[in-house]
């Protein structure tokens, strides 16, 4: 009895799956289908408090700023970094969201600990919920930044903006 109910879950797992996936074939070439990751053209710098010179200990807030949203998207994970040991630099930012729902620019408060020049790297990957589009695009902005998106795989795309930062001592 274990056996055939086993058998009969299995065989209408496997009708479900394929009647799913031939449903998504017959749209697969309509726009309106296709999920599209966003693509972001700066990542931009801005004292918490207004100062004009980002100095060590200044909470800054960085903006990857999108230029084209992203379409039919459900989930996205950020992560920001930088290119320095973690004891200089303290982030605040939300990892995951549902980007359809939220598909506002990802910010990151970041307080720099130490004076320098820092690279700092935002990745995001998104999951689609619409038909995959093979995409690798980059470009660069500004005075060394750079922006590139890529599919990974038939449901994830990622996105990943780099741009550097010089951080002053702070005043006393």
């Amino acid at each position: 009895m274990k056996k055939t109910f086993a058998r009969i879950a299995l065989c209408f797992a496997v009708v479900c799956q394929t009647v799913f996936l031939v449903s998504c074939s017959d749209h697969a070439d309509d726009e309106k289908y296709q999920s599209l990751p966003p693509f972001f053209s700066d990542m931009t710098f801005r004292s918490l408090h207004g100062h004009s010179t980002l100095s060590a200990g200044d909470s800054v807030v960085v903006t990857a700023v999108q230029s084209r949203l992203g379409r039919l998207l459900y989930y996205a994970t950020y992560s920001w970094g930088t290119a320095y040991d973690t004891d200089s630099v303290t982030h605040a930012y939300r990892s995951g969201v549902v980007y359809d729902n939220d598909p506002a620019d990802p910010v990151d408060t970041i307080v720099f600990h130490r004076p320098g020049t820092y690279t700092v790297t935002f990745t995001a990957r998104y999951k689609m919920s619409g038909s995959h589009q093979l995409i690798n695009e980059s470009e660069t902005f500004g005075s060394g930044g750079k922006t590139t998106v890529r599919t990974v795989s038939q449901q994830l795309y990622e996105a990943t903006v780099q741009n550097r930062v010089v951080i002053r001592p702070a005043s006393n």
